[in-house]
């Protein structure tokens, strides 16, 4: 476009020019004949000049728009090249990729000992087992002496596993001696009597006997010196025939240790 108004300026300054300089001519006798002879010429020229101009144009235009066209052509045939160029022909910028070295050899992990965990656990002897309680009547007892044993069958204790469960706590052992009119000493000596029977080699008859000497319960069977003990139980024996028992120093010992096993209720 800029090409063409400059043809059209260029024309039209041609022709203001020509004009410019027929009208500057003198005008005399003969001059006005001239003169539009002149202006008849200057018209016929400016026709003239006019119809080439805008043929000049024409041809310009022409030309312009060939080679827009052509121009537009080339860029469409451009962009469609660029479409249907195969995806390997794009040239794409690939990441460089580092190379990792794998060795056919697994890596040797040490692994460090973890340090034990210290357990706490409690020691539980092999000898302890669940609470056993002794069987037997309260009636046919030869440990309990018969006010004791009254006491007992007063309460509503028919075996020893009941007297047991009956008088294992101290709030137990006040509500029961409430209940038999009787003091809790009396009752917490009966269960003492009464634990001697748990213990692993003691029976009715050495438990009446342990009584009699001056053992009336677990911890003092424990504690006590088994030579100076072996000789009283020895030694009532003889005052008491009707109560046989034979017994080493060597089994009251053994009798001794099984005692500490026993888990008393006081």
């Amino acid at each position: 476009m800029t090409k063409i108004t400059q043809i059209f300026t260029d024309s039209f300054r041609k022709l203001k020019e020509k004009i410019t300089n027929s009208s500057k001519k003198k005008d005399t006798k003969y001059g006005t004949y001239e003169s539009h002879e002149s202006t008849h010429e200057v018209s016929s020229q400016t026709r003239e000049s006019m119809v080439q101009t805008t043929q000049e144009i024409k041809t310009q235009l022409q030309k312009s728009s060939s080679n827009a066209k052509l121009n537009t052509k080339k860029i469409l045939s451009k962009q469609s090249d660029k479409k249907n160029l195969p995806s390997s022909s794009k040239i794409t910028k690939s990441p460089v990729s580092k190379k990792i070295s794998i060795s056919s050899k697994p890596k040797s992990t040490i692994t460090k000992p973890q340090p034990k965990q210290k357990t706490i656990t409690k020691v539980v002897n092999s000898n302890i087992s669940e609470k056993k309680y002794p069987s037997g009547k309260i009636v046919n007892s030869v440990v309990l002496s018969e006010v004791e044993r009254g006491y007992l069958e007063l309460a509503g204790f028919k075996n020893y596993k009941d007297a047991f469960i009956g008088l294992e706590t101290s709030t137990k052992r006040t509500s029961i001696a409430k209940k038999v009119a009787t003091q809790t000493t009396t009752l917490s000596t009966i269960l003492k009597k009464l634990e001697l029977l748990q213990v692993k080699g003691v029976g009715e008859n050495l438990a009446f006997v342990l009584v009699e000497v001056g053992v009336n319960s677990v911890q003092k069977l424990q504690k006590a010196d088994s030579a100076k003990l072996i000789k009283k139980i020895q030694n009532y024996s003889k005052i008491q025939p009707d109560i046989d028992i034979k017994l080493s120093q060597k089994q009251l010992e053994n009798i001794q240790k099984e005692a500490k096993l026993v888990q008393s209720a006081f």
